[in-house]
């Protein structure tokens, strides 16, 4: 981080820091990642879209997995979690 070239550019290695130094700035590249984070899933938010048409080509194992993990934890009101994934790959099946 930005802390850690600092430090090399007057060449201050972390190791010889004091120990108030070093808990001020591990707090300082806490609060900077939980910054980066939070711009990050802002500028997620904002470039959010609906998908109306889905592409036919299958997902992999992983990605159904991470796609369904993703729902699992959506907030809902009052922690509720009324969720139910039915997940059905036979093209077959998918026609109504």
């Amino acid at each position: 981080m930005h802390v850690l070239k600092t430090l090399r550019f007057f060449n201050i290695r972390k190791d010889r820091l004091s120990l108030i130094a070093k808990r001020r700035l591990n707090i300082f590249e806490v609060n900077v990642t939980a910054k980066l984070i939070q711009n990050q899933l802002l500028d997620l938010i904002k470039t959010r879209r609906s998908i109306r048409r889905f592409k036919p080509n299958p997902i992999s194992d992983d990605q159904l997995l991470t796609i369904l993990e993703a729902g699992r934890l959506a907030p809902t009101g009052e922690n509720t979690c009324p969720w139910r994934f039915i997940v059905v790959k036979d093209p077959e099946k998918r026609k109504f």
